[in-house]
């Protein structure tokens, strides 16, 4: 993983938030999660670091946990609907 700098870092943020706005389910914890690294890489101050990376890399984890969640809740939730029809 290379080193971002804080500038590329806040841009890939933004991206990720901007594509996780048209989800349906539970992104709202995510969204204040994502804006509070956003918030914390503009008042970050050290250009030769690993925290913008580091920031981008949990942002991307916490959207990959949650969409897995996600996917689980919903085929629970099919197989539920399946069966009461039956």
């Amino acid at each position: 993983m290379r080193r971002l700098t804080k500038e590329e870092a806040i841009k890939e943020l933004v991206a990720m938030r901007e594509e996780m706005a048209d989800w349906k389910v539970g992104h709202k914890r995510i969204d204040n999660f994502i804006e509070e690294c956003i918030t914390r890489l503009k008042r970050f101050r050290w250009d030769n670091s690993n925290v913008p990376s580091l920031l981008v890399k949990a942002a991307r984890q916490t959207i990959k946990e949650h969409g897995q969640k996600t996917t689980v809740h919903a085929e629970k939730s099919n197989k539920r609907g399946a069966a009461s029809v039956m």
